[in-house]
């Protein structure tokens, strides 16, 4: 019993949180802050997690000209702390393939970009510099989708989280950026586009938080993976209103499919739904 996974994401206030479900067209802001996001070049859409909380991902074509990205705005560079996330699965590792990037085509301010290393191991890099300012501990496999989180908190500390444990932590000479290119999933960005996930490599439900979530939160974002459908009860003792009109949209769904013409739902799929 419990959020679902996009009601306890969204129950953390996100600033932006791209599910990258859709089926054609844009990409839709799960958020009240409407970041569509726009994608080019070769996607495949569609492309399970198998996690049935997350849900279904995008893959990319392999180039700098397949990628998705975001019109530039202030909830994207938040000034003192902040949460990138993601589901994140990679077919190579090859050229520092980049999962979230806000990137820059000026040298200062420089922009953040959350990449793997040519080994598979996680980075944050200054796009316009190239200068790596942290490398995790683990190393990633291939064809294996993994939740990927990389925090700032208070003081400049940045923390590393791979499937909801701690992978590194250091604290940096770095703050959040404050660059003003359009953000990026899939590529890095320095006045031209580079470092592109590698052909067949996926993101799924990407996320900026204005704030560092703790570690708590990140472990329960994770054990919410295989929650599809709220039911009764909460993980959250004082969901935020994000949270509550996550769960409001999941009940009007229900609701909507009951109410099609001819449908008649049956005692067990009545029972399912009353008890999960």
């Amino acid at each position: 019993m419990g959020l679902s996974y996009a009601a306890t994401v969204l129950g953390d206030s996100p600033n932006t949180a791209w599910k990258l479900n859709e089926t054609s067209g844009t990409f839709a802001d799960s958020t009240a802050n409407a970041q569509t996001a726009t994608g080019h070049g070769t996607l495949t859409r569609a492309v399970s997690t198998g996690f049935s909380g997350v849900g279904n991902g995008v893959s990319f074509g392999g180039t700098v000209n397949d990628y998705i990205d975001i019109p530039n705005n202030a909830l994207l560079t938040p000034s003192t702390t902040l949460t990138y996330e993601c589901w994140a699965f990679h077919t190579s590792f090859a050229g520092f393939p980049t999962m979230m990037a806000q990137g820059t085509a000026v040298a200062s301010p420089d922009g953040l970009a959350l990449r793997a290393s040519n080994s598979g191991v996680l980075q944050i890099v200054l796009p316009f510099s190239g200068a790596v300012q942290m490398t995790g501990t683990a190393t990633l496999s291939t064809s294996t989708w993994y939740y990927i989180v990389v925090t700032c908190a208070t003081s400049n500390v940045w923390t590393f989280y791979i499937n909801g444990t701690q992978d590194k932590q250091s604290t940096l000479g770095l703050s959040p950026p404050t660059a003003t290119s359009p953000f990026d999933l899939g590529v890095d960005f320095n006045g031209s586009r580079l470092q592109p996930m590698a052909n067949g490599s996926a993101l799924c439900f990407c996320c900026i938080y204005p704030t560092a979530l703790s570690a708590s939160q990140v472990a329960a974002h994770y054990a919410a993976r295989n929650t599809a459908t709220s039911t009764g009860g909460t993980t959250n003792s004082s969901p935020p209103g994000q949270a509550v009109a996550a769960l409001a949209h999941e009940r009007n769904q229900q609701r909507k499919e009951q109410e099609q013409p001819g449908h008649r739902l049956r005692l067990s799929d009545y029972y399912r739904r009353r008890h999960g």
